[in-house]
């Protein structure tokens, strides 16, 4: 099978330009490095694309795949801080696997198609956050100058529960208002993985060709500690002014330039409409 190796050289540490080292060697494929795959794929048709990345490298492969309207299934080398993709996948990252967990993946041929939904134009395979998580994932990408652990985020948490303004949304769930001028913290989920945390939205599938909406009331910061208790005991959609519905586009307002992360980057600032693509992803899982 004809294959192209795309990794981010600075994921895991090192670990994922090794690996993909290793990778090439092993099925005699060209590498290129994740931002460069859209030249790669202009160049050739693979049989199927090698991602040894997080999150945010499987996205930037699926970009260049639906960009060069390529059909070839992913294959998942997880090599980042939060592996959601992998997690939902159920792929093995025990570094003493990888390699193996690869060729069989390759031999077997099984593929499992995901939703890939669009924030302005932009694909994502997880989910969209808007508020203090993507405040705080823009202070991790400001602080960064090399590979990021968990612990990179402690810093970024705590400054940007000093800076973060908790203002107020405008949210529309396939063009009905669902939320209206008040503080929150908006998510729209194509699969239910979230971080460290039980899911945001436990019931998202990821091939439904729908999306999860989720508002949760926040006012402050002090507010925080409470909330994500109840996310971690799967309590949250219960909370009496909490909101959750499926819809096929979102569309989220605020008078405040309030910060919006994508699968773990940085994805602007409000406003953002969100929509599902029709095409899906396969990943040989």
């Amino acid at each position: 099978m004809g294959a192209v190796i795309a990794f981010n050289p600075i994921s895991g540490g090192g670990l994922a330009r090794s690996v993909a080292a290793k990778l090439a060697r092993s099925l005699d494929a060209p590498l290129a490095e994740a931002h460069r795959l859209d030249a790669a794929l202009a160049d050739q048709r693979p049989d199927a694309i090698v991602v040894v990345g997080g999150d945010g490298t499987i996205r930037r492969a699926a970009a260049a795949l639906l960009r060069a309207a390529c059909d070839a299934p992913l294959v998942v080398v997880p090599a980042g801080t939060a592996n959601l993709i992998a997690r939902h996948l159920r792929i093995d990252t025990a570094p003493d696997t990888l390699i193996d967990g690869v060729l069989t993946r390759l031999r077997s041929g099984r593929a499992r198609r995901l939703d890939v939904g669009l924030i302005d134009g932009s694909p994502f395979l997880v989910m969209v956050g808007v508020g203090f998580d993507a405040a705080v994932v823009q202070l991790v990408e400001a602080a960064r100058t090399g590979p990021i652990s968990m612990g990179s985020y402690l810093p970024a948490i705590a400054a940007a529960l000093w800076r973060h303004e908790f203002a107020d949304l405008d949210v529309r769930a396939d063009s009905q208002r669902i939320w209206a001028g008040r503080p929150g913290l908006a998510f729209v989920c194509n699969l239910p993985e979230y971080g460290a945390f039980t899911p945001i939205a436990p019931q998202a599938q990821g091939d439904d060709g729908l999306l999860d909406l989720c508002v949760l009331p926040c006012e402050r910061g002090e507010d925080l500690p409470a909330l994500y208790l109840k996310v971690a005991a799967g309590e949250h959609l219960s909370m009496p002014d909490a909101v959750w519905t499926r819809c096929r586009e979102a569309t989220i307002e605020s008078a405040t330039p309030t910060p919006v992360q994508a699968d773990g980057e940085s994805a602007g600032r409000l406003p953002v409409h969100v929509r599902m693509h029709p095409r899906l992803i396969a990943f040989l899982a």
